[in-house]
């Protein structure tokens, strides 16, 4: 009814907003639909565990359709957790698992009727034949094949961006407005992938690490709230304005702000992949990838002079505690991130400042450089030419541990959520391990839950031998 993303015409839901075929999507199969409508029928009255998957496919249905129902705003509001559904369509996934269930005890109920043995095993091999042709024919066209080669090769702009030997992140500008732009050119799924494979070089949040590429920007499960947070704060379409040349094109360019530009630089993004002409001062145009003539805007590599070194010596704090107001001054023009830091906790330390009137900027507080960089292990090696601040442009996160010259150090939230430590002039080596209890405690209980069980296995028989509830008989 709505369309078929195969063919770039499933567009939008019922309240008109933009949504995704693959989460809205619960075919199990004509057949196990109505086997399992079957077995709940013949079984519900006599079978605890028909009725129970009866009312968790029931449930279910009526929690994917979210906002429709009243159940699931009532269980949104009162329900411990729910909260942490983005979707209310995931629910299909119970639906889907029950209606299984009860399709099993559909084809169990038709089995215990059929007498004859070779009756019985055509009429099994028949329905799974049915339910796997079915299936194959819903699901072939949404799972489109493309040559390896083309596929895993690297974009025109990942071999640019690998001439940069430098530490530094990229960040993908309207990746998801022109891969839209894309799926309505290429016709969907059954149409030219190439243009799909031409969309690579953009480097969506996530696929940057098929290039071993930084990116500010990522696609997880669960993301720290201060990384959604300074997200929005940049993507607020008040930092933003889009335009168009023209009604026929399909994206068009815009134009950041300041704010956006300086963000996106203190979180030391050096380069900006887009189809969007971007025009900023702070951009400059480093790289261009042409495409065929009329299918694609060309992809563009910006880079941002704006951008701040990953690691920095600085000789000024700030403290500023609420969120809002960090935010502000990290992004205000005379706000300078390589003579200061701005902090949440107040502290005592010679030539830090409380309040943003008494702070200078003055030269670099000193040098420092990596001497290592692992994902749970960070080294460093600082020369301080004053009593400062290491800032490292990495997320702050609770189970990471700094230690100054083997001395554990304290680690503050720093620029909303970045690591700093407080160091004292003269050289220092600075260890940062992510080492937090949780990890430890759980390694710990899989050790001794393994040894358990190794044990039960080698010893279980003779120990559990005078327990057996089959002795004597």
């Amino acid at each position: 009814y709505y369309g078929d993303p195969a063919q770039a015409t499933y567009q939008r839901d019922i309240s008109g907003q933009m949504t995704l075929f693959w989460e809205n999507c619960g075919y199990v199969g004509i057949l196990p639909l109505f086997l399992g409508i079957f077995g709940f029928c013949v079984y519900c009255t006599r079978n605890s565990f028909v009725r129970l998957f009866g009312l968790m496919a029931t449930l279910s249905l009526l929690l994917t359709l979210g906002k429709y129902t009243p159940l699931f705003e009532l269980l949104w509001k009162c329900m411990p957790g729910l909260k942490f559904f983005r979707f209310p369509n995931r629910f299909l996934l119970l639906f889907d698992f029950s209606i299984i269930i009860l399709a099993g005890f559909g084809i169990t109920f038709l089995m215990e009727r059929i007498k004859s043995f070779k009756t019985k095993r055509v009429v099994q091999v028949a329905i799974c034949a049915l339910i796997i042709l079915d299936l194959f024919n819903f699901g072939m066209k949404h799972n489109p094949t493309i040559s390896p080669k083309t596929w895993l090769s690297e974009p025109e702009s990942v071999k640019f961006l690998k001439k940069d030997k430098a530490m530094y992140r990229i960040y993908s500008f309207g990746g998801d407005e022109s891969w839209s732009m894309v799926h309505a050119m290429s016709k969907g799924w059954k149409g030219d992938l190439g243009l799909y494979a031409a969309h690579r070089g953009v480097m969506q949040p996530n696929s940057n690490m098929d290039y071993g590429i930084s990116s500010s920007d990522g696609y997880p499960a669960f993301a720290p709230q201060r990384l959604v947070t300074i997200h929005g704060f940049y993507r607020n379409m008040d930092n933003i304005s889009l335009y168009k040349h023209s009604m026929d094109d399909p994206l068009g360019f815009a134009v950041p702000k300041p704010q956006f530009t300086k963000l996106l630089g203190i979180q030391n993004v050096k380069y900006i992949t887009t189809f969007w002409e971007l025009k900023s001062p702070d951009l400059i145009e480093v790289h261009q990838t042409r495409f065929k003539e009329n299918t694609m805007p060309s992809l563009r590599v910006y880079e941002n002079k704006a951008v701040v070194p990953r690691l920095l010596c600085v000789s000024k704090a700030e403290v500023i505690t609420d969120e809002a107001a960090i935010l502000s001054r990290l992004s205000s023009p005379d706000f300078d991130p390589y003579t200061t830091v701005i902090l949440e906790k107040t502290l005592q330390h010679q030539g830090s400042k409380d309040t943003v009137e008494d702070v200078v900027s003055l030269p670099s507080a000193g040098a420092a450089q990596f001497t290592a960089y692992h994902p749970s292990e960070v080294t460093i090696h600082a020369k301080m030419n004053e009593d400062g601040f290491l800032v490292l442009g990495d997320t702050w996160y609770p189970g990471w541990k700094a230690f100054v010259d083997g001395k554990e150090s304290e680690i503050y939230r720093a620029n909303f959520i970045f690591r700093a430590v407080s160091l004292t002039k003269g050289e220092r080596n600075i260890r940062f391990v992510y080492a937090p209890m949780s990890f430890s405690l759980g390694y710990w209980i899989s050790i001794i839950s393994l040894g358990v069980i190794v044990l039960v296995m080698l010893f279980g028989n003779r120990v559990l031998s005078p327990f057996s509830i089959t002795k004597g008989l």
